[in-house]
């Protein structure tokens, strides 16, 4: 349930480091906190709470806390989740679309199935023109070799996503 999950991450937040640091405290047992290298960050948890809020219906709180969060760490995916669909709901494609362009590259070592929530959540909503759009303002004409086989090759990967989620793009 989104409830509690926002409940839950409200307070981990309250404990949290910022991801510069190497981890977080994370409760053991006992309820002692530990210093765990490799926990989730601040902005991770906070990332996280914002997709717990939007869920839970609570689509102004968690629209401004995915707007912080973004400003510090314009990458956080969920966050990225969040901020697309309020961009979408508003009409704005190219933005959400270039705010999702913006995570996968961040995210581009990362196994693709942690970005298949934010593309799917998106390209539901997009066209694949429109994508192209993004990537190519002024046409694929106006491309060099090399820039298309860039385009190529990120069309190539959201298609892939698409895919191993079972849905096809429009």
């Amino acid at each position: 349930d989104w409830d509690e999950a926002a409940t839950d991450l409200e307070l981990a937040a309250k404990v949290a480091k910022p991801s510069s640091a190497s981890g977080s405290p994370t409760p053991v047992q006992g309820g002692h906190l530990k210093f765990v290298p490799g926990a989730p960050g601040l902005e991770d948890i906070l990332g996280r709470l914002a997709r717990a809020q939007f869920r839970a219906g609570e689509r102004e709180t968690a629209a401004a806390l995915a707007q912080n969060v973004l400003e510090s760490s314009p990458m956080q995916r969920e966050a990225c989740e969040v901020a697309c669909t309020v961009l979408l709901d508003r009409g704005d494609s190219a933005t959400a679309l270039a705010v999702m362009l913006r995570c996968l590259i961040g995210h581009r070592n990362r196994p693709s199935s942690e970005s298949a929530d934010l593309v799917s959540g998106v390209m539901r909503r997009c066209s694949v023109e429109e994508l192209l759009h993004v990537l190519a303002p002024k046409g694929q004409e106006a491309l060099e070799q090399e820039q298309r086989k860039s385009v190529a090759e990120v069309v190539a990967y959201v298609g892939l996503i698409m895919k191993e989620r079972s849905e096809v793009l429009d």
